[in-house]
């Protein structure tokens, strides 16, 4: 794609550590339960890991369905390897980790992009004039599909909580029982 005669570039990488540092919980990856149960397979019992429910549904029996958990990281990610720069874990990663620097709101499904990398701060000014999918698309192509899968799991799910008439809950402490949405969708929920 050419802008004002300047080609737009693809994202590359540049290795920096900010994807996969954390601070603050809000900057931390958003799972879906079958990745949340993943990294816990992979982490094994040796490292201390959490996994905050961030969206949960109840059901009229007072079951309560988690859709997305938030991974609480502090500081490096467990799978960042500071010595290459890169993830241990790359070809399995979360999406949420793939689609990065990609970030999506959800339901909205309005994408934006990360200032926490180093190389959409470097090239802010071209990247002010993707206000299309296509051209996303074309400038992070691998990002943008991890992004695209995220969506469609994500408006599977929803479509399957509002078929189950499940009611969108802030607070689950009076929940009965709380199970992953998947879980819940087979039956596997008592």
């Amino acid at each position: 794609m050419w802008l004002w005669g300047f080609a737009m570039p693809k994202f590359v990488c540049s290795h920096c550590i900010y994807c996969c540092f954390f601070r603050d919980p809000i900057e931390c990856p958003v799972l879906f339960p079958w990745e949340k149960r993943s990294i816990e397979d992979l982490l094994g019992e040796e490292v201390n890991t959490t996994f905050k429910p961030l969206e949960v549904w109840r059901d009229s029996k007072g079951t309560c369905v988690v859709t997305l958990y938030r991974w609480i990281i502090k500081g490096f990610c467990p799978f960042y390897d500071i010595f290459t720069r890169g993830c241990r874990i790359h070809e399995i990663k979360p999406l949420a980790c793939q689609m990065f620097p990609l970030l999506i709101e959800v339901p909205s499904g309005r994408v934006m992009i990360s200032s926490k990398c180093l190389w959409t701060k470097k090239n802010l000014g071209l990247l002010k004039e993707l206000n299309t999918p296509e051209a996303i698309a074309r400038t992070f192509p691998l990002e943008f599909s991890a992004a695209i899968t995220v969506l469609q799991q994500y408006t599977s799910i929803l479509e399957a909580v509002r078929e189950e008439r499940l009611v969108r809950v802030n607070d689950f402490s009076s929940c009965k029982l709380l199970v992953d949405v998947d879980s819940y969708m087979v039956g596997d929920h008592g």
